[in-house]
């Protein structure tokens, strides 16, 4: 239902398509963000010190976490790709519909 309690159905597929390249920049953010700490993670893999009691709680307490938090970053990253492709897609059948609905108004129906 619409705002006005109607049952037309609007959409701004201008609006539904930036939507779309957006959520696919947020996609990119989130890569670049798992990029950065997957390399800081590599660079600094010993910076708690190797051997001692500290290193050893580090490695048993912070290193699962690590990985986790990776993988997240990761499949949120390609999530969020994905999710906006379907977007910029959603915006495309929106108005492949309504194209063929007016062209079926206008020619009543005929072929």
């Amino acid at each position: 239902m619409t705002e006005d309690g109607g049952d037309d159905l609007t959409v701004d597929t201008d609006q539904l398509r930036r939507g779309g390249v957006d959520i696919g920049r947020v996609a990119l953010i989130a890569g670049g963000i798992c990029t950065d700490l997957n390399g800081a993670c590599l660079l600094y893999v010993n910076a708690g010190g190797d051997g001692d009691d500290i290193s050893k709680a580090i490695k048993k307490n912070y290193k699962p976490g690590e990985a986790e938090g990776l993988t997240f970053l990761h499949e949120l990253g390609t999530s969020l790709q994905a999710d906006g492709e379907r977007v910029q897609t959603l915006a495309g059948v929106y108005e492949d519909s309504d194209a063929a609905a007016t062209d079926t108004v206008r020619t009543h129906g005929r072929k």
